[in-house]
């Protein structure tokens, strides 16, 4: 479709295929370098800002594996920074990447991700966060204790939990 204007009347109009499997289409002799003809668009200069890893979304479409459930809306998230003829129903496809496949060329996923690390917080002796939840489950904080969403609330996705000192503590 995208290059209906551009090719003779008598191409194969098995383009896509021809593209997916070269192996099984050897191009005609004089035929135009490819090369010259493609070029990766730019991708937007917006996109998602993380502040932990993330799996990598391309190996995960490729391996099958759906979103994990409670996942952020996807749509939501990349809506500005979409092609206008972009399908928008993103999260359908990411949580069925077996029915809807990375189309031939499409670029890569996670450089619209921007990991960046979350600056430190905590200047003084602090109990191990990590080793107190996975003992006991939970965590003992002191009545002075400052809100946990306060103080991480610049760096949480969008759509996550915001009662962190209830779940911190159960």
């Amino acid at each position: 479709d995208m290059l209906d204007d551009f090719l003779p009347p008598n191409h194969p109009s098995n383009l896509d295929e021809m593209l997916e499997n070269p192996s099984e289409y050897d191009l005609p002799l004089g035929h135009p370098d490819l090369a010259k003809m493609m070029r990766e668009k730019d991708l937007p200069t917006t996109g998602i800002e993380l502040f932990f890893p993330h799996p990598d979304v391309t190996e995960s479409i490729q391996a099958r594996r759906a979103l994990p459930v409670g996942h952020p809306n996807v749509a939501e998230l990349l809506e500005e920074c979409l092609p206008r003829d972009h399908p928008l129903n993103l999260d359908e496809m990411l949580n069925k990447p077996s029915q809807f496949p990375l189309p031939f060329g499409h670029p890569d996923l996670n450089r619209l991700m921007k990991i960046e690390h979350i600056p430190p917080l905590i200047f003084s002796a602090h109990p191990n966060i990590d080793a107190n939840l996975r003992a006991i489950g939970g965590f003992d904080f002191p009545e002075s204790h400052p809100s946990v969403v306060d103080l991480l609330e610049d760096f949480l996705p969008p759509g996550h939990p915001l009662d962190l000192d209830n779940m911190l503590r159960n």
